[in-house]
């Protein structure tokens, strides 16, 4: 039987697009002629040296459940079903105030906006606000930055490089992501005092540097509270998420490519900070190493350190370091097995300071042991299983 020409997909996708969009329009009507209020999901407000970096979107207020370790799958999937069915509002205004600035923007079809403040510093939070009748206004801190105290930007991935979400297994990764809430999704053990001394920076005793940091990540954007709870549980420092936007159109279904995204959202990053040089963490499940090694070959003065988080097999590894040193040639990559392995090179590279490779030793010794045997252990086992074959 002959596969349809892509001529015939791109006309089914576009008649599902249409009426993709035509069902978002129609909850965007109800949404307003039912008078239902609205608010500001923000997903970041960052300084720079710029001015300051704004995204979020407009949906209709949700009542946010609060998790619980013991609430069951069924309840943590229809939780995470709620953040997929978003009641967005399109083409709708926004002011947004900072200080003694203020500008005015409009969502697109999406429900998404951006903003830019041009402007050096201001004092207190950022405030959004929606000209309609039943809107909630939303108030923020802002993710400050002051250059004379940053030595470095630290980009790094989530997935399988923060959380452990078992990326390379697909059917894994789904039950991960839906099955589980904020409180039981699991982290790397030092993972949270690791990036605490990559933002703090080497002389924390006497003047602690303040490093920028944003996450990159091809999760979507529905997912943003979810992960920024997981990120305040566990007491990893915040910073810009640069997550991607899902859902249909002419030139996607439902996302664009891992590695368009990925290298676009760095290319970001690196235009916000463009004084300091940058250390890039990843794994090694999900093309990181060629994503970050064309970053390293397109920007080769600016990135100073490459740290890759081993969650495959040894075969793997060799091929990974093989098409690194082809690639580009640098001896600033470095493959780490844990959290203890990455502080103790950070710091032989003069990155972190002593207190803080301390503090991953003392937070991987008190980890449950429990965490390590159910989450550890099974991925460990896979990567044999994966050496044997």
């Amino acid at each position: 039987m002959a596969k349809p020409s892509t001529s015939i997909l791109r006309v089914i996708a576009l008649k599902i697009e249409f009426l993709y969009r035509k069902f978002h329009r129609l909850i965007a009507w109800l949404t307003g002629y039912l008078r239902l209020p609205i608010t500001c999901d923000v997903y970041y407000a960052i300084e720079h040296e710029h001015g300051m970096a704004i995204k979020g979107r407009v949906m209709r207020v949700r009542k946010i459940h609060e998790p619980d370790p013991d609430d069951s799958r069924i309840r943590n999937f229809l939780e995470m079903f709620k953040n997929w069915v978003t009641p967005e509002r399109p083409y709708t205004e926004v002011l947004i105030s900072w200080g003694k600035h203020q500008l005015s923007v409009k969502s697109d079809r999406g429900g998404y906006f951006e903003a830019e403040f041009e402007s050096p510093h201001q004092q207190g939070p950022v405030i959004f606000e929606i000209p309609v009748r039943g809107a909630t206004p939303v108030s923020i801190d802002p993710v400050t930055y002051s250059p004379a105290d940053a030595e470095y930007l630290l980009i790094s991935d989530i997935d399988d490089t923060v959380l452990i979400t078992n990326a390379a297994t697909t059917l894994r990764m789904i039950a991960t992501t839906l099955l589980g809430n904020a409180l039981t999704r699991q982290i790397f053990p030092g993972t949270a005092a690791l990036y605490q001394g990559l933002k703090q920076g080497t002389t924390v005793e006497d003047h602690p540097h303040i490093n920028p940091i944003c996450y990159v990540t091809s999760s979507p954007f529905n997912l943003h509270n979810l992960v920024s709870l997981i990120f305040q549980t566990n007491e990893i420092p915040g910073g810009a998420f640069l997550m991607a936007a899902w859902g249909m159109d002419e030139t996607k279904w439902f996302r664009h490519g891992h590695r368009d995204h990925k290298f676009e959202a760095i290319k970001k990053a690196l235009s916000w900070y463009p004084s300091l040089p940058v250390i890039l963490i990843g794994d090694s499940g999900e093309h990181d190493t060629d994503i970050y090694a064309e970053v390293a070959v397109k920007f080769p003065d600016r990135i100073i350190d490459v740290m890759i988080r081993n969650v495959c097999s040894k075969s793997k590894i060799a091929v990974l370091r093989s098409r690194w040193n082809e690639l580009v040639g640098e001896d600033n990559f470095f493959i780490f097995s844990d959290c203890m392995e990455a502080a103790a090179h950070l710091r032989q590279r003069g990155r972190i300071s002593l207190s803080a490779v301390e503090a991953v030793a003392k937070s991987i010794e008190e980890a449950d042991e429990s965490i390590l045997t159910t989450l550890i252990e099974p991925m460990q086992k896979h990567l044999k299983t994966e050496d044997k074959n």
